[in-house]
């Protein structure tokens, strides 16, 4: 009986930890990346004007301000994949200002970064249509995008984009 409930308990414990903490680790990662950059990360509870969204990034070179904000009462964070959604998106964004603005693909690539949303995130496409135009469509696009990369890469490539770029 003591060895069924060792094995019970090792076996529980392992079910505990295995998607979830890696995830966990993969978010805490992510907000390293952003910290070398320069970049911060805050969570509150976000007012009427941010109503329809679940985090923002903000950056003025004056105020020495390169922060991602994300809203506590519009994602749940305890939700590892909402929370790595809203992380690598406003991360993308802090990315394109280290870019000098720019967006961080050539426009040649944008038609088909359009066309895998429009495939594994409809949604997307839809609010890109109905919410932004010009540019801020485009660096949106590239946002939106991001999220559905392969957790390693969005923090590969957040970590390489901006090196000794420190705002």
């Amino acid at each position: 009986m003591n060895i069924t409930l060792r094995a019970l308990t090792v076996v529980g414990v392992l079910a505990l930890t295995t998607p979830a903490q890696a995830e966990s680790i993969s978010i805490q990662r992510l907000k390293e990346a952003l910290a070398s950059t320069g970049t911060t990360v805050v969570y509150r509870k976000c007012g009427p004007e941010h109503a329809r969204m679940q985090g923002f990034y903000e950056f003025d070179k004056q105020q020495k301000l390169d922060q991602i904000t994300v809203c506590t009462n519009n994602v749940d964070v305890s939700a590892d994949r909402f929370h790595w959604e809203v992380l690598a998106h406003e991360a993308t964004h802090a990315v394109q200002i280290c870019k000098e603005g720019e967006t961080l693909f050539v426009p040649e690539e944008h038609p088909s970064i359009l066309r895998e949303i429009r495939e594994y995130a409809p949604h997307y496409d839809e609010i890109l249509r109905t919410r932004y135009t010009g540019t801020q469509r485009v660096k949106e696009l590239e946002a939106f995008w991001m999220e559905l990369q392969p957790q390693d890469d969005v923090i590969d490539y957040i970590a390489n984009a901006c090196k000794s770029d420190n705002q």
